[in-house]
């Protein structure tokens, strides 16, 4: 047996040895942090060896107490007997968070007449799949309310943080099945069984399901092989899904209720936009020139120029979910969402609910790249100004076994578990706002437009709903746009999949709409390169595009 202790429990775990420390972690009921795919690449999931018998990449080690041993739980096997080890929490991934809909975006029609609703009344299930979080909605179908929401990070992050290493992964005999199971029963479900919990209700009254997903979750939820994304001319298997029943895709709610995907545009443009592309009605021609920009790890972005629709995606990252950075976390409560940085470099920070610290979202490091250059105390690769960071206090040195890392306390903690921000963080946060700048940029040059063209700008997604617009120009993740032209609207994938549970004529509209768009493969544009490099740099190699920096 082994005992692993995470925090102030112990979880004993039978086995007869030989596994991957990983997965005798995710036997235990935690989620290693892996995103990375379990290479030993990303020094995530690292682990203490307390006692026992250990190989390390076939290296064996004898761990005794008194005199532990730090190893990759992705590269490190058990060799049975009696044995310990200790799991910290940000080898973790935690799946508590907020959800955040814009009320204006759901155009839901009113109650047919006598359906009052009631205890009894039917109930209705939206699904968000992201690449890292997934987001549900249960909905009073009677009255077209909202009853409750809740969110998770996606299960399937223990097989890569992005979509081409979950297509990857698919190459292996058995792992689709796997891939599917972790969203459907391991992260869907029990996001379920919460819902129905928190209401009182009964799943046998879920009578209707709705997804929207990106093309390769989408693919990956029903058990459709998404490996022909991955290849030139990354064409999906399907663009609009086959119905399954709720039994089928192992669900629970009524095992007849019917589940609807909504359709894709291509294989990075998917269900999750085509909902945000009717929920922000931009399927409607008018002359409005508008922009949806929807950021997680993968960030879309839709450009109505009056006439016509064009799309792309850019690969950002999960750093701005929070989940590509050491002390990263989601939106959920205790995670910094805001940060200040004075002319004294005195720091000051917001958390969510007001809680004690406990991790850095999204738009705290935007909120600190973009704080931290204009003080002095990050220069514009992305390397801190060492000196400086020390007559604040604030220099942190740290090694996860790939050589000393400079770093910058954001909240000093006991025992050393600060929330930091190393440079390492920096380098990521710096790839995902160039990978979003070159996306958007690129789209609008495309199109024949500038910036300045626009007669609005979606902002869609739960990082969105936090981001400080001003601080992400400051950087060079988002051009300078006029305040009043930019509107956040939250979830808009979820959004999306709600008014189709509610609106007849929505999925209607979506499938006229997916033939629609011009995509645009940024990867098949020769400037595409070069209008990444430069933003990799803060603001940017042409730093004349963006708003001067402010007085140090």
């Amino acid at each position: 047996m082994i005992k692993i202790r995470f925090g102030n429990q112990v979880h004993p775990v039978e086995s007869s040895g030989g596994e991957l420390l990983s997965e005798l972690i995710r036997n235990a009921g935690l989620m290693p942090d892996l995103r990375c795919g379990g290479s030993g690449i990303c020094g995530r999931c690292r682990v203490r060896l307390v006692a026992g018998t250990f190989s390390i990449q076939d290296r064996r080690v004898e761990a005794v107490p008194g005199r532990p041993v730090d190893a990759l739980s992705c590269r490190t096997r058990w060799e049975g007997g009696e044995a310990e080890i200790a799991v910290p929490a940000d080898s973790v991934i935690h799946s508590d968070g907020q959800i955040a809909v814009d009320s204006e975006l759901l155009h839901l029609p009113e109650p047919e007449a006598g359906q009052a609703g009631g205890p009894e009344s039917p109930l209705g299930l939206a699904v968000d799949i992201g690449t890292t979080t997934v987001a549900v909605a249960l909905l009073d179908l009677a009255r077209n309310r909202i009853l409750a929401t809740a969110s998770a990070y996606n299960r399937q992050s223990q097989y890569g943080d992005n979509v081409t290493m979950r297509i990857s992964c698919c190459a292996e005999d058995g792992k689709l099945e796997l891939l599917r199971s972790l969203v459907t029963r391991e992260t869907i479900d029990p996001l379920i069984r919460r819902l129905l919990a928190d209401t009182g209700r009964r799943a046998g009254e879920i009578g209707r399901v709705s997804v929207a997903g990106n093309t390769v979750m989408s693919h990956l939820f029903l058990g459709i092989s998404p490996e022909s994304i991955g290849v030139f001319p990354f064409h999906p298997e399907v663009r609009v899904y086959p119905q399954r029943s709720a039994a089928e895709c192992k669900l629970t709610a009524c095992p007849s209720a019917p589940v609807a995907l909504l359709p894709s545009v291509s294989g990075y443009v998917g269900g999750d936009l085509t909902a945000g592309i009717l929920a922000a009605d931009l399927d409607r021609f008018d002359g409005t020139r508008s922009l949806l920009i929807d950021i997680g790890t993968n960030c879309e972005i839709i450009l109505n120029d009056g006439e016509r629709l064009h799309a792309t995606a850019a690969a950002a990252g999960p750093a701005f979910e929070g989940a590509g950075i050491f002390c990263g976390s989601r939106a959920a409560a205790g995670a910094i969402d805001h940060i200040a940085i004075d002319r004294e470099l005195n720091l000051t920070f917001d958390t969510i609910g007001g809680e004690a610290p406990a991790g850095l979202c999204g738009s705290a490091l935007v909120d600190f790249l973009a704080e931290g250059f204009s003080r002095g105390l990050i220069n514009p690769f992305g390397c801190y100004e060492r000196e400086k960071l020390k007559l604040c206090g604030r220099y942190l040195s740290i090694d996860y076994g790939h050589g000393p890392l400079h770093a910058a306390v954001i909240a000093a903690g006991p025992e050393g578990n600060s929330i930091y921000v190393s440079e390492a963080d920096i380098e990521q946060a710096l790839k995902a706002k160039a990978a979003v700048y070159s996306g958007i940029t690129l789209l609008l040059s495309h199109a024949g437009l500038e910036i300045a063209d626009l007669d609005r700008v979606y902002l869609a997604g739960g990082f969105a709903n936090y981001l400080n617009v001003a601080n992400a120009t400051v950087i060079g993740m988002l051009p300078p746009v006029a305040p009043e032209k930019i509107r956040r609207i939250g979830n808009s994938s979820l959004a999306g999949a709600v008014m189709n549970l509610c609106d007849p004529d929505f999925y209607r509209r979506a499938l006229a709409m997916i033939d629609l768009p011009e995509v645009v493969e940024l990867n098949l544009l020769p400037e595409f390169e070069d209008n990444y490099i430069d933003a990799l740099m803060i603001p940017n190699f042409d730093p004349d595009r963006f708003y001067g920096r402010r007085e140090a």
